[in-house]
């Protein structure tokens, strides 16, 4: 029985490891999304947030007044909250469309656990799907130096 159960367990550690790995996630209008599509640019910046964190509200409010970065990819994952949720604080802080067509939400937190986050805010920075930097928060000096 101690056996059997020992590898029900590891059958599935490796189902969920592989789920976290294919990264399937949701944008705000309900739409699939796979980690490999988001991260498919050859320069792309992740931002994982919460909107109950209020550095968070901060550094969203300062990528709602850009709402665009040249060349660049921003994707504003929200980490562990519901639909219903987000597209509340969206619509209290009257967060512009330019930046909410770019929410993806990540009800599991599968982006902050494959990338090991210890805080929120925290802007994760690839090139061609690899790993470059991370920060916990954003400007044009960073962004200059980084890609």
């Amino acid at each position: 029985m101690i056996k059997r159960s020992f590898w029900l367990l590891i059958v599935l550690f490796f189902l969920t490891t592989a789920s976290a790995e294919t990264g399937r996630l949701v944008d705000l209008g309900g739409k699939l999304v796979s980690y490999q599509k988001i991260t498919s640019s050859p320069k792309t910046i992740l931002f994982v947030w919460t909107s109950w964190c209020p550095y968070c509200q901060i550094q969203l409010a300062k990528i709602s007044k850009r709402c665009s970065y040249p060349d660049i990819k921003l994707l504003l994952v929200n980490s562990g909250e519901k639909k219903s949720s987000v597209e509340r604080f969206v619509e209290n802080k009257k967060v512009p469309k330019c930046v909410t067509k770019n929410i993806i939400l990540d009800k599991n937190s599968t982006i902050a656990k494959k990338f090991s986050l210890s805080g929120f805010p925290t802007f994760i920075f690839l090139k061609d799907g690899k790993y470059l930097a991370r920060s916990y928060y954003l400007n044009n000096d960073l962004i200059d130096k980084i890609y």
